[in-house]
């Protein structure tokens, strides 16, 4: 499987101590498949670069919480966690299975057969 590179931010809606997001970010930071991690304290958030190939947004969401760092919970951002764990889902399923893959080279046309 070749690498699958994301970004997004996550926003922290509480936190259970102040030096929680900094030790999230050091935290993330060490994990495999994690790049690079920034945070802002002002908007309280994370903006995490990753390796999908092993590292999902769902895992990264877990450990979050595990460190205190609790997300946003609102109905956008509900919405905005199920299309990006449905896409990862999608992406790491066709980067498994290469039989699903076109077989013919992009931009020839296919022919009619009647």
């Amino acid at each position: 499987m070749k690498d699958i590179l994301k970004t997004h931010v996550f926003k922290v809606r509480s936190l259970t101590k102040p030096d929680s997001l900094s030790k999230a970010e050091s935290t993330l930071g060490s994990l495999l498949g994690v790049m690079q991690v920034s945070s802002n304290a002002g908007s309280r958030s994370l903006r995490v670069s990753y390796n999908l190939k092993f590292v999902t947004y769902a895992s990264l969401t877990k450990k979050l919480r595990d460190l205190g760092c609790y997300p946003v919970e609102n109905v956008l951002e509900s919405l905005k966690t199920r299309f990006i764990s449905f896409t990862e889902k999608n992406e790491i399923q066709s980067q498994a299975s290469p039989a699903r893959r076109l077989t013919r080279p992009p931009g020839q046309a296919v022919k009619n057969h009647r």
